[in-house]
């Protein structure tokens, strides 16, 4: 409740906080009741596949982000189709990193199949995903 009397906050940084449940689910609320969030960076808080999923509707409701950083959040290919629905509602989204997420070969070509529509990113980090030789492939 404190952020949201913050009119003027546009970057957010929980990097390394251990964020649960519970705090997912009130980033979530800000991040839709605060449509000035342009950056976020949730990097290194072992979110996984459900917290991403507690995330993402918030992240989505937020049509002013231009900077994401989910890097090292252990996500893995269940996560995929969260990362997905990010890439393809935040139109204004120019700096993406999901860096070290094992995403693995499937996930990768998921997000490669988006990236065409993804006419604003300017910069995507999709490095430590383990993607294969498929995922290379699907991406270039």
């Amino acid at each position: 409740q404190a952020l949201q009397g913050l009119s003027l906050l546009t970057r957010l940084k929980l990097q390394h906080c251990q964020l649960g449940q519970e705090a997912l689910e009130s980033v979530g609320v800000l991040l839709s009741a605060c449509p000035q969030y342009q950056a976020l960076d949730l990097s290194r808080n072992s979110l996984r596949e459900e917290g991403l999923r507690i995330l993402s509707p918030g992240i989505v409701a937020n049509s002013t982000l231009t900077y994401l950083d989910l890097s090292d959040n252990a996500l893995g290919a269940a996560a995929a189709g969260h990362v997905c629905s990010i890439l393809s509602s935040c139109s204004r989204l120019k700096n993406f990193n999901v860096s070290r997420n094992a995403l693995g070969p499937e996930g990768i070509e998921a997000v490669a199949r988006l990236l065409p529509r993804c006419s604003s990113l300017s910069s995507l980090d999709l490095s430590g995903n383990a993607m294969g030789s498929a995922g290379a492939k699907a991406i270039s």
